[in-house]
């Protein structure tokens, strides 16, 4: 096959095909000149497969699709691979899908994916590949301009992921307030989004509601406002958080002076979560507006919150509605408003 001047696709897939095999099959990659598709899915090409095939990548200039789907790729294969697109010019559509690569792995293709400019589609879904690896590969596609199509899941097409954070981004250097809500936006993104607000000096409002960020999400946002000096309002209602995240998002607030804004309204952070709000409030001299509706709170919360606004001065707004609060809580609060003058 070195000489072969006719074949142009060959299919592999399902042979067992060890390690060795691929090496004499990667040095036929080396010499022929018309081979353009290879199709080696579900064999056992493994560490050695992959650096033999790596060594092959570097030097071919024909090869224009390669299937290495279900093959035990890990992360020091991947790494083998990725050196491969940093200098192969000619490979269009690559498959890693159902292998082992996890956020190393990840690393190293986002490194390739910053230099190479031929790759169109890689295929990823299937993997480890965690928050951090998503992070490489979406910061580093920032300098990629031929990647059409990136996939680290079925429903996740990093690309136009990119695009779209990318136009935010900019949005944010220049905008006072920007509405991300109902953006099915997921802890991913918002990392990378956080990223972008720790130094941000312009952006007031940020709203966020009604997306699919969790408590890992709030707690790159948490980080990134600790530093932040102009985010006034923080809109994180519809998220379905629960009291653990609620601990995340006061931790800046007891010492914050620029938030004047907490919407946290439509989640589940109860008891717990409500109590920890009322316990900042003893500290926070900042906090205009608060709005904890529904959120399955009860009385023992309005009492706490009616004790701390008998001393509290700032908050002018304190919305409690759609919770299990009754007469107890009602009466207590209205017992606060009455010393409270503001």
């Amino acid at each position: 096959m070195k000489n072969n001047s006719t074949l142009i696709d060959l299919d592999l897939q399902g042979n067992n095909i060890s390690a060795t095999a691929i090496q004499y099959l990667s040095d036929m990659l080396k010499e022929n000149k018309t081979l353009q598709i290879l199709n080696l899915q579900s064999n056992h090409i493994s560490y050695d497969g992959a650096k033999y095939l790596a060594s092959a990548l570097k030097i071919n200039t024909t090869l224009q699709i390669l299937n290495l789907r279900n093959n035990d790729i890990e992360n020091i294969s991947a790494e083998y691979l990725a050196n491969a697109l940093k200098t192969n010019r000619t490979l269009l559509i690559l498959n890693l899908q159902n292998n082992r690569i996890y956020d190393n792995g990840a690393k190293y293709i986002a490194d390739a994916l910053k230099i190479n400019t031929t790759l169109s589609t890689l295929n990823l879904t299937g993997n480890m590949i965690g928050d951090e690896g998503k992070d490489h590969l979406l910061n580093n596609l920032f300098y990629n301009t031929t990647l059409k199509g990136l996939y680290i899941d079925e429903d996740t097409n990093l690309i136009e992921l990119s695009t779209f954070l990318i136009n935010i981004i900019n949005q944010m250097k220049t905008s006072t307030s920007i509405d991300l809500s109902n953006k099915s936006l997921r802890d991913i993104e918002t990392r990378i989004l956080a990223n972008e607000l720790r130094f941000n000096t312009t952006l007031t409002t940020l709203d966020l509601s009604n997306n699919e960020i969790k408590c890992k999400g709030v707690e790159y946002l948490t980080n990134a406002l600790e530093r932040n000096k102009t985010q006034t309002t923080w809109d994180l209602q519809n998220k379905r958080l629960n009291n653990r995240a609620t601990c995340i998002i006061t931790r800046p607030l007891y010492n914050n002076t620029i938030v004047t804004t907490l919407n946290l309204a439509n989640n589940t952070i109860k008891n717990k979560g409500g109590r920890m709000i009322a316990y900042i409030l003893s500290y926070n001299n900042t906090l205009l507006t608060i709005n904890l509706q529904h959120n399955r709170m009860k009385d023992v919360v309005a009492k706490r919150f009616a004790k701390v606004l008998e001393r509290n001065t700032t908050v002018i707004n304190l919305e409690l509605g759609w919770n299990d609060i009754i007469n107890r809580g009602a009466r207590s609060l209205a017992k606060a408003l009455r010393r409270n003058r503001t």
